[in-house]
């Protein structure tokens, strides 16, 4: 059985070549700027529901999550500033 959905930092951001997607996966430390050159939407999201509003047209979307204890996923949530919470 699965337990409550729980709200997961989300990033979208429109996809003009796949340069972006393997720069945000491999280089975390340059998140926040290159999200903020391609007009990238930060969002906390419930349940997959949510996901939809994210992804209209040609976009990446990228749930954050952590490894948490005993190799559990937890996710990452958003704090004041969603761009600050990116670079994990």
């Amino acid at each position: 059985m699965c337990g409550a959905a729980q709200a997961v930092l989300a990033m979208s951001m429109p996809l003009r070549d796949d340069s972006a997607v393997k720069e945000y996966l491999l280089r975390p430390n340059c998140r926040a700027s290159l999200l903020l050159s391609r007009g990238a939407v930060a969002s906390s999201i419930l349940g997959v529901d949510a996901l939809e509003p994210l992804m209209s047209g040609r976009c990446f979307v990228c749930l954050h999550y952590k490894l948490g204890p005993g190799a559990k996923l937890e996710p990452c949530l958003p704090q004041s500033n969603a761009m600050d919470q990116s670079n994990r």
